[in-house]
């Protein structure tokens, strides 16, 4: 409900909860965005739209990438 609070725990999570996902981010590659994925949810399930999601985000922030 408060999301101060929910940003502070998925940087937790990010960092601590699955393993540290900031080493499966260091190339833009399809196969680190399935790891990520894989380490946060436990499976693929909405993965296509997370990945039409990680593209908008990224055109929106200006940065180019593979995907």
């Amino acid at each position: 409900a408060d999301p101060s609070i929910a940003a502070r725990v998925a940087g937790w999570f990010w960092r601590y909860g699955n393993g540290d996902c900031n080493s499966l981010t260091k190339e833009d590659t399809e196969a680190n965005f399935r790891r990520v994925t894989m380490r946060i949810n436990g499976g693929l399930n909405g993965y296509e739209e997370r990945k039409a999601l990680y593209k908008l985000a990224k055109e929106a922030l200006g940065i180019n990438g593979s995907r």
